[in-house]
């Protein structure tokens, strides 16, 4: 069921893209889900374990539960970066976050990881497997579900199919 438009001047269609914002947050938890079923990583080591970079500013014994349960400390994306720019890079920005100090120790509090989310469970996800998180993506989620235009990134062939907001 679909209505409305794609863009200004186009009719949406069966196979438009669109952005999902937040709910990407449920697709990569599950996806953590299913590699820590697989096991390729464990909800209570240090990210650091994967991840040696990441254990500085006192991050050294934060573990994917924090991130995926929001208490990580890591979620004030305003005062990491210097441009909104900086987030379309993800090399770049997993290495902010892997430098960055959080707002307060893993586990003492809570806090909405609205923009951080993201590289912080999907630099996990590949730093424990070696993998990039489309090839992830695409061997866990997409091909077993058989899904058309899950991407995190749109594919360059495929943006001419993305609705224009």
């Amino acid at each position: 069921i679909y209505t409305g438009l794609k863009s200004q001047t186009e009719a949406w269609q069966p196979d438009t893209l669109a952005v999902c914002y937040s709910t990407g947050k449920g697709v990569l938890a599950t996806l953590a889900h299913i590699l820590v079923s697989e096991g390729f990583l464990e909800y209570d080591k240090p990210i650091a374990t994967y991840w040696p970079e990441f254990a500085q500013n006192g991050k050294e014994q934060m573990t994917l539960r924090h991130v995926l349960s929001h208490q990580s400390g890591m979620f004030d994306v305003r005062n990491i970066i210097e441009s909104a720019r900086e987030m379309l890079d993800w090399s770049h920005m997993l290495e902010v976050v892997a430098a960055t100090k959080p707002r307060f120790l893993a586990g003492e509090g809570n806090a909405y990881q609205a923009l951080t989310f993201g590289w912080l469970v999907g630099g996990i996800l590949e730093k424990a497997t070696g993998q990039s998180l489309d090839q992830l993506m695409q061997k866990y989620l997409v091909e077993p579900l058989q899904l058309d235009g899950a991407y995190f990134g749109t594919p360059a062939n495929e943006l001419d199919r993305v609705a224009r907001l």
